[in-house]
């Protein structure tokens, strides 16, 4: 859920930069733009605001990944699982298959170790954000909810359908010549100081008690319902939705007084368009008018009303009296000019959660990961669960590993070992944060899988003379220090940059220096070939891959979903 906090943080950076961009060009586009334009234009915002997604990670998406990464390595560790009694809790499948257990402990347990279960995680409050945020947007959208809903019920209780036959003729022409085959209703109610429009679904006109005139009844009217034509409720509500949303960003309310503002000044320019300029000084008359017999008014989230205010009743009267042409050149600017804010708001982007590690470098759990983790680190991690490592051995115990997996929660691998001769198969467990979360024993099914893809190493028949004979077929991480001479000696010679499998004595050595900080692999073994998928775990600093592959079947390297090309060097 906080993933989905991000990418609604990152989206109102994003919209901050439009809003800016719209406001900072406003002087060019305000009186030779239309005003439907300008009103509509908001959407952009708008839908930027209320979509946390975007195909690529724009210009915030990046920051956020890079701000991101950087607390990561700055703050980067991570809460293990301390070991606990039960870490084996489907306790360890032996080479012979049957299910091993020590001593005392039942069957399906390893003996307790006598260190208490526990983890050691500090609650950081970025970790709840989201439910604060959450909280704020069902908490103000309900109250939205309800203030409209009473509004809509107090309204409706003291509403008269008007039954003067003339006025309701005047209001079927006007709905008939809209085109709609809405059912609209038409009421007074002497508690509103202006006419407003109600009900998204079932339209209705509520007008004042106060006396007017068929001029005035006719363009209040055509004014009102040209606000549902255009579905202006809807717009309104969207809005409502979005600040909401976004109830932590200021800028939010000031998009809610523009699209506020435009909606009035566009309706007016909607109602006039085809007036001559006695019809406009007619309409202006009523707006006026409007204003004198106001007062006392309270704005309602998502209402329509015809007067919302002095200060903007100058504003529509002052763009009722401009003359604005209307020309082919002003028509394609403005639409190339809404074409490049919406690109504009695409490249701004959001954060989008990243894939897997085995396809993108930036996952976002897997940054979390300790900075300093080496090849020293992991193996005392390892000992804290009761496994170590001897001569390029694995052990539980005491007891040889004869296949050893450290597991993430995308399935990849930190470690794979492999060792014919080892009599316990070791299942390793990581959180999405890469914690520990318990050491398992393999399935049945799991392990038959393993030594299929294994084939003949499991048959191989070990070298007479070498009662420490290494399986055919196995991958492990290395460092340089735990290369024979020969190998170490051609490690020295590689290029930095440059992909390396340096063969000695039936084992592939793939080597490469320049890997941006920590990595994992997956191997994948088959009869005729071996496959090994490497992923960048994050961090900063170059450091080197170092596999050790035995046998000699093809090898082939992916980094980054490409296929690598490497040198093959024989010592």
């Amino acid at each position: 859920m906080h993933e989905i906090l991000k990418g609604y943080v990152s989206v109102s950076v994003a919209a901050v930069l439009i809003m800016a961009a719209l406001m900072l060009f406003a002087p060019l586009y305000r009186e030779r733009f239309s005003k439907r334009w300008q009103y509509y234009i908001w959407l952009v915002v708008v839908f930027r605001l209320l979509i946390p997604w975007n195909p690529a990670n724009g210009l915030v998406g990046r920051l956020f990944l890079a701000v991101q990464e950087q607390h990561a390595i700055k703050n980067g560790s991570v809460y293990k699982a301390m070991p606990q009694d039960k870490s084996l809790q489907n306790g360890v499948v032996s080479s012979e298959g049957k299910m091993e257990h020590n001593g005392d402990s039942s069957e399906a347990k390893i003996e307790n170790n006598g260190i208490s279960s526990c983890f050691k995680m500090l609650p950081q409050i970025t970790e709840y954000l989201w439910m604060i945020w959450l909280f704020g947007v069902v908490l103000l959208f309900m109250r939205r909810i309800i203030l409209h809903q009473c509004f809509v019920s107090c309204l409706k209780a003291g509403c008269a359908p008007v039954e003067d036959i003339r006025r309701l003729e005047i209001f079927g022409k006007v709905v008939a010549k809209s085109g709609l085959t809405k059912t609209a209703g038409l009421y007074t109610n002497d508690t509103i100081t202006s006419p407003l429009l109600i009900g998204c679904f079932h339209p209705a006109v509520v007008l004042t008690k106060a006396e007017m005139s068929d001029a005035d009844f006719y363009y209040t009217v055509l004014h009102e319902w040209t606000h549902y034509r255009r579905g202006d409720l809807i717009y309104k509500w969207l809005v409502q939705f979005t600040i909401c949303l976004h109830w932590f960003n200021p800028c939010v309310y000031l998009l809610e007084r523009e699209v506020s503002r435009m909606c009035e000044l566009s309706c007016d320019e909607a109602v006039t368009k085809d007036l001559g300029a006695a019809g406009k000084r007619a309409y202006g008359d009523m707006l006026l008018r409007a204003v004198a017999s106001a007062c006392g008014f309270q704005r309602i989230p998502a209402s329509i009303t015809l007067h919302r205010g002095k200060k903007l009743m100058k504003e529509r009267l002052g763009a009722l009296m401009k003359e604005r042409k209307n020309t082919r050149g002003t028509a394609v600017i403005s639409a190339l000019a809404a074409l490049l804010l919406t690109t504009g708001a695409v490249a701004a982007g959001a954060y989008r959660m990243p894939a897997a590690a085995q396809e993108v470098r930036q996952d976002a759990e897997i940054l979390r990961y300790k900075k300093d983790t080496s090849e020293k680190a992991l193996m005392q991690e390892y000992k804290e669960w009761g496994i170590t490592r001897k001569n390029g051995a694995y052990y539980y115990k005491g007891r040889r590993i004869r296949i050893f997996m450290d597991v993430r929660a995308d399935a990849s691998f930190v470690t794979f070992h492999f060792d014919k001769t080892g009599k316990m198969d070791v299942k390793l467990n990581r959180a999405k944060d890469f914690s520990v979360t318990g050491v398992s024993g393999m399935t049945r099914q799991e392990t038959e899988e393993i030594l299929e893809d294994y084939g003949d190493a499991v048959n191989e028949v070990k070298d007479e003379k070498s009662n420490d004979a290494k399986p055919k077929l196995a991958v492990s991480r290395l460092q340089k220090e735990e290369l024979v001479q020969q190998v170490r000696e051609a490690v020295k010679d590689c290029k930095d940059g440059t992909w390396y499998v340096i063969t000695h004595q039936g084992v592939q050595y793939l080597y490469y220096y320049g890997m941006p900080g920590k990595y994992a692999f997956q191997p994948s073994i088959g009869q005729k070939k071996t496959m090994i998928k490497l992923a960048d775990l994050g961090g900063t600093g170059e450091r080197y891959v170092l596999l050790a592959v035995r046998g000699n079947q093809p090898l082939t390297v992916t980094y980054r979903g490409e296929t690598v090309r490497y040198q093959t060097v024989e010592v």
